[in-house]
């Protein structure tokens, strides 16, 4: 057996394919440049051609409920550590200044694992 040799003589029919008929392709994930008329990816933010802005782009999706969150879960934060480091007039403020601590780590938490939810 000669593997190596020449197979030029050997005529190969192309495979058929019995569900393809004379119907003109449609592409489905392709549109039209509106300045040069390039065929585009859907997904293509611009067209490789010229260019031009095909989609529009989201810049920040975090919608502003979330952010808001974030913001008082740190005031929180730092006002129980201002509470903490003024608690010489008693062990309940202490206390008190840890609890908020802990009430605007969860906060913040919460906000960021909710932003994140919502933007995917």
């Amino acid at each position: 057996m000669n593997y190596g040799g020449n197979i030029s003589h050997r005529k190969v029919k192309p495979l058929e394919n019995p569900c393809m008929n004379d119907a003109p392709v449609v592409e489905r994930h392709l549109t039209r440049c509106p300045d040069c008329a390039h065929q585009v990816s859907t997904r293509a933010t611009s067209c490789p051609k010229c260019g031009r802005p095909i989609s529009a782009q989201v810049i920040e999706a975090t919608s502003k409920k979330w952010k808001a969150g974030q913001v008082y879960g740190w005031i929180m934060m730092l006002f129980g550590l201002i509470v903490m480091c003024f608690a010489s007039l008693g062990n309940q403020f202490m206390s008190m200044g840890l609890w908020v601590i802990v009430f605007g780590v969860i906060i913040v938490f919460v906000s960021r694992i909710s932003a994140w939810w919502e933007n995917g």
